[in-house]
């Protein structure tokens, strides 16, 4: 069996996808459980979306380099970039506890990778970002592998979308756009069922925290419901389940956000 691999990828934010499924290749094949599997994959997301974003200068095809090794019950990753210098740990934590007027959009990314790995290490090395993390899992299962898809339908006057699959960067502005789109048309009681999602990185907490904004300058509701515990506990690391009216299922989620009368 291999204990460790070899990643590269481009910098273009839909390499992202790939790389999550060779993740989740390696993570089949040493029964890594889901929780600890979505843990790297959002924090390799993280990391490599701000590089794309951020890390270089020019339009020029760049690469991310990355190694996976597995020792026991430790998982080593290393991440080498060309990009600009940057250090993750000089990165200021977000203010998590402002009011949602205040909140600003970003900052969220580098604040969960901290939070999901057990130690992390820079260091700036023959011109290239080195970043060497490591991480405690256990074996188990191997996750799913989705795009993001969003199902509309309507209970009263309670309109549902029904995330399925993966909401990441690549993903963010599709799903912005038709959430937008629902407000604009004054559908303002909003439930997003996330009982059928698997995934989601800063960029769809980015879009999340949008729409609410959105939403309470119309006078719009929104509720959540039906949440993986592997992403509650993403709610709560970022503040978001403070923000948010989060229900236990679908059903009682449309009966709080049902018109009186």
């Amino acid at each position: 069996m291999n204990h460790e691999i070899s990643l590269q990828v481009k910098n273009q934010l839909i390499e992202i996808q790939r790389l999550s499924a060779q993740v989740e290749a390696f993570a089949r094949e040493h029964h890594i459980p889901d929780p600890t599997t979505f843990q790297i994959n959002l924090v390799l997301d993280e990391l490599v979306t701000n590089v794309i974003s951020y890390g270089y200068r020019d339009t020029a095809e760049h690469l991310i380099n990355l190694r996976m090794k597995l020792s026991g019950e430790e998982l080593t990753i290393v991440m080498e970039d060309d990009g600009l210098p940057f250090n993750p740990l000089e990165q200021a934590a977000p203010e998590l506890d402002k009011p949602i007027a205040e909140k600003e959009v970003g900052g969220l990314g580098i604040f969960l990778v901290r939070k999901l790995v057990d130690s992390v290490e820079y260091r700036r090395q023959a011109d290239k970002n080195i970043l060497v993390m490591k991480k405690k899992t256990s074996f188990a299962s191997p996750p799913k592998d989705h795009s993001l898809e969003i199902r509309e339908t309507k209970s009263g006057d309670v309109w549902v979308l029904e995330f399925t699959g993966r909401f990441d960067a690549l993903a963010a502005a599709s799903a912005l756009e038709k959430l937008s789109a629902f407000i604009a048309a004054d559908k303002h009681r909003l439930v997003l069922d996330f009982s059928k999602l698997d995934y989601i990185s800063s960029g769809g907490l980015q879009v999340l925290l949008v729409t609410l904004n959105r939403s309470r300058h119309t006078q719009g509701t929104i509720a959540l419901c039906s949440l993986k515990d592997y992403l509650k506990d993403i709610f709560d690391i970022t503040g978001f389940a403070k923000l948010f009216a989060i229900y236990q299922t679908r059903a009682e989620a449309i009966q709080a956000l049902q018109a009186p009368g």
